[in-house]
């Protein structure tokens, strides 16, 4: 039987303890610390249907203000308990047999009764532990230990006092989407692991087929990595003071060793990393990079498509997709690509059913997207002995970009910062990767305060505030390029002004989320690559003599451009000043949700909820 807890704390960790005969859950503590029992019911160890389970799979920590019961039952994450445990018997056996052939990698194993696949080296004794010859490995307690943006982490522990973590991601981009990145992230962390020596987690199986495999949903089990996350202590608005600078430095210098690392190795095209087994036919002659001298990893990977989520975020059928995902041969290919998927996407919007405020918006946005369409093909210079860009060659060359790098997804071990999730790992170029996402910033750049804005000795301390932040997101990204710097030098001309704001169109077009509206960050950094375009040109920055665009021919359809920009822009910001919680796309923290419902503030409207306007 398993004892469960009913009550569920706002964004608490919930355990599953097992033991003879019982499971007890309780809702306690928050995820760095240990849980204690609280109320509790029972639910059968043989009944998977019992809705006593429900709880421990439900999404807990927040509520959207619109459409909350739908968006949580995309982030449900229900699994077969009783699949784990079979998963772990065949990886207790599999590392019996791996102690014969001690020493020699194999590939990975498609296993037909689990329909999932198995990384047999890495399954040894040490791994697995040892039981009684009778005995059997079961999962002893459970824990859920995050609950992310796109996935959720459990940690489960068993009878052999060895530790595991399963991470399922939410269904919010689709089936094919989740098949896609959970084989592409199982083979990138073996990669960095056996090629580049990186510190991560082992990859023990994995699972697409949420249909068929023995958990019914698409999984990675791995190695459990013991330690704080880098995010304890970030602060990213700390003040200028005695030791802030060596506060933000340890943070931002073991990510950068990180990327240092991740930036070894140039591939031979670009797309992401898969298992041999996980490509189809056609894209496994080719090796991924050159040079290799191991003979055991020469054809353990394949570059196959892109599994970077701008590509799949709409959630549309595989069909779909894969026109436009790769691999290419050639750069400016995966900026084409991005630009057809996003126009791709906003038409096929346009083909349902709308209102006449929901077509309009559409149609401004093809416009956009039309717009970055004929400016992609040719938005750096192609030949590279023309260009003034110093190391072009090297800028352009196929390396990895984990958009996930992030002190929340770094453990500080006592071996070493671990990486833990590479969720759309692919091979750009570095000029196209960007800043890591929890370092953007594209608003005025201030090195001093009192030097760069004027009058502010004079503000009131709230305009003073809006000043310091813009001037320590700033300082963050200096630290961040002086880092890189010092480590690779070659690369440092992708933070140059110019090169920032010609990728910018692109950037912001892979940024694209759910919100239509985000064309306009795409047309705001076109027109201001239009200013630049004739300069950028006479340095060979860009590919073309006059920008492509045909509102950038004349003074006066230009300036039409921007005060139709503006206005849209404007009414825009009304709108979501207007609307709490706009920026989190109406999502509020549970613990805030149940304080300002209390409150009286946040009131059920039908089965939304809206904020009261006084």
């Amino acid at each position: 039987m398993l004892k469960l807890a009913t009550k569920l704390a706002p964004c608490s960790r919930v355990v599953y303890a097992i033991s003879k005969p019982s499971i007890l859950v309780s809702a306690n503590q928050r995820r760095f610390n240990s849980s204690t029992p609280n109320d509790t019911v029972y639910t059968s160890l043989n009944d998977e249907n019992d809705p006593q389970r429900d709880a421990f799979f439900q999404y807990t920590w927040g509520t959207w203000l619109k459409d909350d019961k739908e968006q949580k039952q995309k982030r449900v994450t229900r699994f077969s308990i009783e699949g784990v445990n079979s998963l772990l018997a065949k990886m207790y056996d599999t590392s019996r047999e791996t102690m014969k052939s001690s020493n020699v990698l194999t590939a990975p194993v498609w296993d037909k009764e689990l329909k999932a696949t198995l990384l047999p080296s890495n399954l040894d004794l040490d791994t697995m532990g040892v039981l009684n010859p009778n005995e059997k490995i079961v999962v002893t307690q459970m824990a859920s230990i995050h609950e992310g943006k796109h996935h959720r982490v459990y940690k489960l522990d068993t009878n052999t006092q060895k530790s595991f973590v399963l991470r399922l991601p939410y269904n919010l981009d689709g089936d094919f989407y989740n098949d896609v990145r959970v084989k592409s992230e199982a083979a990138t962390l073996d990669f960095l692991r056996l090629k580049l020596g990186m510190k991560v987690p082992k990859v023990f199986a994995y699972g697409a087929d949420a249909q068929n495999n023995a958990l019914r949903s698409v999984f990675t089990l791995m190695e459990f990595i013991e330690g704080d996350l880098l995010m304890k202590r970030w602060n990213p608005l700390v003040k200028d003071s005695e030791g802030s600078q060596e506060q933000l430095k340890s943070v931002l210098d073991p990510l950068a060793d990180i990327q240092r690392r991740l930036l070894e190795v140039t591939f031979t095209k670009f797309g992401s990393l898969y298992f041999a087994h996980d490509v189809e036919e056609s894209l496994r002659k080719d090796l991924p990079y050159k040079g290799e001298v191991d003979t055991m990893l020469v054809n353990r990977w394949k570059i196959g498509p892109s599994a970077e989520r701008v590509f799949y975020r709409d959630g549309l059928p595989a069909e779909e997709v894969t026109k436009f995902t790769g691999p290419w041969k050639n750069a400016i290919d995966e900026v084409v690509a991005v630009a057809d998927s996003a126009l791709n996407s906003v038409e096929l919007s346009l083909q349902k059913d709308l209102t006449q405020e929901q077509e309009t918006i559409l149609n401004r946005a093809k416009e956009v997207y039309q717009d970055f369409r004929s400016v992609a093909p040719v938005l750096f210079e192609s030949d590279l002995t023309k260009s003034s860009l110093p190391n072009g060659t090297e800028l352009f060359l196929p390396r990895l970009h984990v958009p996930e790098l992030d002190p929340l997804n770094v453990v500080d071990n006592t071996a070493g910062p671990y990486l833990l999730d590479v969720e759309g790992a692919n091979i750009k170029p570095f000029i196209l990767h960007g800043y890591p996402v929890f370092l953007s910033y594209d608003g005025p750049k201030i090195y001093n305060v009192n030097e760069d804005v004027e009058g502010y000795s004079e503000m009131s301390p709230e305009e003073q505030r809006s000043y310091d932040v813009m001037y320590m997101r700033t300082r963050n990204q200096f630290i961040w390029e002086f880092a890189l710097n010092a480590r690779c030098r070659e690369l440092v001309g992708a933070v140059a002004p110019a090169v920032k704001m010609i990728r910018e169109p692109y950037l912001a077009a892979v940024r694209r989320g759910a919100d239509v509206h985000h064309y306009l960050n795409v047309e705001s950094s076109l027109l201001a690559l239009s200013q630049m375009w004739d300069s950028y040109r006479a340095g060979h920055l860009v590919g073309a003599e006059k920008f492509p665009v045909k509102w950038a021919e004349t003074e006066e359809a230009f300036n039409q451009k921007v005060q139709r920009h503006r206005e849209d822009l404007i009414a825009y910001q009304t709108k979501i000043a207007s609307a709490p919680f706009s920026a989190t796309n109406g999502w509020v923290p549970q613990d805030m949700f149940n304080t300002l419902k209390e409150q009286g503030i946040i009131v059920q409207d039908g089965e939304d909820y809206v904020i009261k306007d006084e």
